[in-house]
């Protein structure tokens, strides 16, 4: 993902230089009416273009618990054992429930949390209730991160989205082309 991020600098590098623009001759029946460059390449680019800027929202926005994680299930199977010694465990419990005061309550509703920190303040009657209450406060740490900087986390579909169509375009036109190709070959030759 990170090497996502200078793919519009690669892309500018290779079509927009004169040097390089010629060694990538193509059939004039593959260039745009008015460009140079031929349109599959400009697909190519712009798409290059707008998926590595959304890779780069997501490198800078993106919690680092939830790049390292894919899930709630795999980050308390990862740290577990950790935050349940004493120290850690009094800790992460302290951490979920401040981190809980400063996030709106519209917000606790959808990641499903509302209600974590009145679980939290109750005593663990013992090892098992503790371990529950552990993973639960685990489990809604990683949620609340996953649910960080929603303006980001659309900005990044959307461009991701974009970029993605843009270089879909040419590939699948291309594979339309060689599929008529083949069977026009093979049934009319």
């Amino acid at each position: 993902m990170r090497a996502m991020v200078i793919t519009p600098v690669v892309g500018y590098l290779l079509l927009l230089n004169e040097e390089v623009v010629p060694l990538a001759e193509i059939d004039d029946r593959f260039r745009l009416i008015s460009s140079e460059l031929p349109w599959r390449l400009m697909l190519v680019y712009y798409g290059s273009f707008f998926t590595g800027i959304a890779a780069a929202v997501y490198q800078i926005w993106c919690p680092r618990i939830v790049k390292k994680y894919d899930s709630a299930i795999e980050y308390v199977g990862a740290e577990f054992n950790f935050f349940w010694d004493r120290d850690h465990f009094s800790y992460k419990l302290q951490q979920v429930r401040e981190r809980l005061q400063a996030v709106p309550l519209w917000q606790q509703q959808l990641v499903g949390v509302r209600h974590l920190a009145e679980k939290l303040t109750a005593r663990a009657k013992d090892e098992k209730e503790a371990g529950n209450h552990l993973t639960q406060a685990m489990t809604g740490w990683w949620h609340l991160a996953d649910n960080d900087h929603l303006q980001a986390r659309r900005a990044f579909c959307v461009l991701g989205a974009i970029g993605g169509t843009l270089l879909a375009i040419p590939s699948v036109w291309t594979f339309f082309e060689v599929t008529i190709s083949a069977i026009s070959n093979v049934f009319w030759k």
